[in-house]
């Protein structure tokens, strides 16, 4: 039988599957769909448990063996599959199928799995398993339904969940499920016997983000405008040194100013190594010199200059308000005139 991640918990009061099949590519989902089965296994006597962890080279024979040996601890027990690819080849499908043929009462078998795409729903091994027990989907939370995931929580949780307070929480954690689920259980951790308003979570959820400058420049080199002014409002909110977010930033700018001066001379990998740029840098800084020319990324050194005037008392502004103009700036789509 197949259905989807948030009715598992019902079906499992209705029926007691011998095989539980959970798959999807949300960590967390998954992760609690399997304590829901788990939970139900302990409730049905199974307190054993034997681990199996499918990566390349595994040893099927193992997994079969296992599953006809008898338990040493209990007479109940569950098989823990955890794959971490699709592809298990024949030995894998064999011994899936061969276990459907010839199950034990005194096991429960719980598969985890990556999302399954329409070729891997169809395969003999997950099709067998689905014929035998419950094939469980995990579906991940998109942007529109992340509010009423959100409010569900709270609600769960007895905190106020109105559509303002689930819409803040959505754009404070920006998909993220696990910063989602973390806020709450902060909020839940801050609550006292005084209801908790809205202006009272919204302070206990800017007091849990936890920003980094390289978290700043990573959203304003890749052109994540709005990401970027969000973090640099929470860095100033946090009281943190714009001194060390103006030498990150311009790091990164002088970085920037040399790849193109020199574009073409060399491929733009040699040109990151000749700047010892990581790798994981290398995709930014690719994707915020598309947008940009030599002039545009000069004249944002010189309103980094005047920040730096501003942080040591020697020029009048405002340092966190030019700040974000600069961030604007460096995150400003190709075309736009940035420069001036």
């Amino acid at each position: 039988m197949k259905i989807n991640g948030d009715q598992l918990g019902q079906t499992l009061k209705k029926t007691q599957p011998a095989i539980i099949l959970i798959a999807g590519s949300e960590p967390l989902l998954v992760q609690e769909a399997f304590d829901a089965a788990l939970a139900y296994a302990k409730a049905q006597g199974f307190t054993d448990r034997e681990i199996f962890d499918v990566g390349t080279g595994f040893d099927w024979s193992a997994f079969s063996y296992g599953a006809q040996a008898p338990s040493l601890f209990s007479d109940k027990r569950i098989l823990d599959i955890r794959l971490s690819s699709l592809k298990i080849g024949d030995a894998g499908s064999k011994a899936f199928r061969a276990y459907v043929e010839k199950p034990s009462p005194d096991n429960l078998l719980i598969v985890t799995t990556p999302k399954l795409d329409g070729n891997a729903q169809k395969s003999k091994w997950v099709v067998e398993l689905e014929k035998a027990g419950l094939l469980v989907t995990v579906w991940p939370v998109d942007r529109a339904r992340l509010p009423g995931w959100i409010a569900t929580r709270l609600k769960a949780a007895g905190l106020p969940h109105s559509p303002k307070i689930s819409n803040y929480i959505a754009a404070q954690t920006e998909g993220n499920l696990l910063a989602a689920k973390q806020h709450i259980e902060k909020i839940v951790l801050l609550k006292t016997d005084i209801p908790m308003d809205e202006r009272t979570m919204a302070q206990a959820i800017t007091a849990s983000n936890h920003y980094s400058v390289f978290d700043l420049v990573s959203s304003a080199l890749s052109g994540d405008a709005v990401r970027a002014i969000r973090i640099v409002r929470t860095l100033q909110a946090e009281k943190a040194e714009a001194t060390l977010a103006l030498w990150a930033i311009c790091s990164e700018l002088r970085i920037a100013e040399y790849l193109l001066a020199h574009d073409g001379q060399k491929p733009f990998a040699q040109l990151c190594r000749d700047k010892g740029v990581w790798q994981k840098r290398q995709d930014d800084l690719a994707r915020f010199i598309k947008r940009q020319k030599v002039k545009s990324v000069r004249s944002q050194l010189q309103t980094a200059a005047r920040i730096d005037k501003m942080i040591k008392g020697t020029s009048d502004g405002n340092v966190w308000e030019t700040l974000e103009s600069l961030v604007l700036k460096m995150s400003a789509p190709q075309g736009a005139m940035n420069y001036v």
